[in-house]
């Protein structure tokens, strides 16, 4: 516990450091930004709000929310690096939100605190800020946290209920909050529990000796199409024994996690509301070894060029291959190492291939569950160098909006940095495209964008 805490206070202390130095370094540049406001809500939730340059946009109208299951966002997406203030400088406020299980991921209550946190982040901008826009942002994992949230303040408790969930909501009124005025999806991924999925190594023979491993299966052989200096090429046939593979072992963690919470609830094991859970190597990804796993769009689909033209094509990845994921497949920090509760709610799902039949609403940790409720505007900006991009295009499809647009940053890291690593590097513009397609799209009245000049 004492780790922890000093981890969580080096954390925060971290987070505050970074926030003085920007605004040092904000002021010795002459600018106009006022410093942040820091809101506590409760528990761990808080945020920090970045106001515009009241001299150049005095009354702004519109605040953006972004926010992420764990990691901390009261200095990302949109407000770092802090001098930059990408979107307060177009005029937009921007609340850094962290969740009560901010640097946390055994903390995790997607079913019951995740939603409370955007519903009283929510309510501040609007009614205590008298905002009139309020604009969701989920980047990566922060995309099922929004896609969550919206879903169920346009469509009540219904969404997170069902005979098919792994973990159902409580019938509780106070997780619905008033809805989100649009959604922007950073490179999001479909959530966290998919994300497990395709990253589980389905040569785990024993959950109990994770160091033994089926041979047929393992995906750092040579023999299997693993290649340890570049990309890989796995056959179609190994491709389908592995995702069905990732998906058995999924299930029977699922199947484990069960027991377990039954065995508490029976008085049969102790801690009688919770315990350990932890099951190695989970750093098997195969979209990281061999680039045509999921490494195109279905369609011709909007790209964002490094000089700012738009162009509609097949868009296929220029990301890196990362043979090195072998040795950190076998460390610690490729481990699952939460809790029972905080697996089967914002970790577990049920699937009979990982790749292309997943049942998406066994869990409420799915943006691809989710969206299809969702019908405010909703933007959708993927990185043309990572391995979600594929992904964001199915969530465009599935998207319940009819005002929803959806491309693609050339070059794009995960983060939306410039890859130095991608095919046809150098890029040097990603960061300013995306910000600048969003102001455009809220600009606009949330018409798709054709062309950024």
């Amino acid at each position: 516990m004492t780790g922890l805490l000093s981890r969580s206070v080096a954390a925060c202390l971290a987070t505050l450091a970074a926030i003085t130095w920007g605004i040092a370094t904000a002021q010795a540049q002459g600018s106009n930004f006022p410093p942040p406001r820091f809101v506590h809500f409760f528990g761990q939730t808080q945020g920090a709000l970045y106001m515009p340059d009241p001299a150049v946009y005095p009354n702004p109208t519109t605040a953006m929310i972004a926010v992420h299951r764990v990691e901390n966002r009261m200095h990302n997406d949109g407000i770092s690096p802090l001098i930059d203030r990408e979107m307060p400088k177009r005029g937009v406020a921007v609340l850094g939100l962290n969740t009560h299980s901010v640097n946390n991921e055994g903390a995790v209550d997607w079913e019951g605190k995740m939603p409370k946190d955007l519903k009283a982040a929510v309510e501040f901008l609007k009614k205590e800020m008298g905002f009139k826009t309020v604009v969701l942002l989920g980047g990566s994992g922060g995309g099922p946290n929004v896609a969550f949230y919206q879903a169920l303040a346009e469509k009540g408790l219904s969404v997170c209920k069902g005979a098919n969930k792994i973990v159902e909501c409580a019938d509780d009124p106070e997780l619905v909050g008033p809805p989100a005025d649009a959604i922007v999806f950073r490179d999001t991924h479909p959530g966290n529990p998919m994300n497990r999925l395709r990253s589980a190594n389905p040569a785990v023979l024993n959950e109990d000796d994770a160091a033994t491993l089926d041979d047929s299966l393992n995906p750092f052989l040579e023999k299997n199409g693993y290649n340890p200096k570049g990309c890989s090429t796995f056959s179609a046939e190994f491709q389908k024994r592995y995702f069905e593979g990732q998906s058995a072992r999924m299930n029977k963690l699922v199947d484990k996690a069960l027991k377990m919470k039954a065995d508490m609830k029976a008085g049969k094991a102790f801690p009688v509301d919770d315990m350990p859970f932890v099951a190695h190597r989970n750093g098997a990804r195969l979209t990281q070894l061999d680039r045509t796993v999921d490494g195109k769009t279905d369609k011709p689909r909007k790209l964002v060029k490094d000089d700012g033209s738009i162009v509609t094509d097949i868009v296929t990845t220029v990301r890196p291959c990362t043979p090195q994921i072998k040795d950190a497949d076998a460390t610690y920090g490729e481990s699952v190492n939460v809790t029972v509760n905080s697996f089967l709610g914002p970790g577990a799902i049920r699937s009979k291939n990982a790749m292309t039949d997943i049942d998406h609403c066994s869990t409420n940790n799915s943006t691809f569950c989710m969206v299809p409720h969702i019908t405010v505007p909703t933007l959708i900006l993927a990185a043309q160098g990572h391995y979600f991009f594929h992904d964001n295009e199915q969530i465009f499809e599935l998207s319940g909006s009819r005002a929803k647009d959806y491309a693609v940053i050339a070059g794009a890291t995960h983060g939306m940095g410039n890859c130095t690593r991608c095919e046809g590097a150098p890029y040097k513009n990603t960061r300013t495209h995306f910000y600048d397609y969003i102001a455009k799209w809220l600009n606009n009245g949330y018409q798709p964008v054709t062309a950024l000049k």
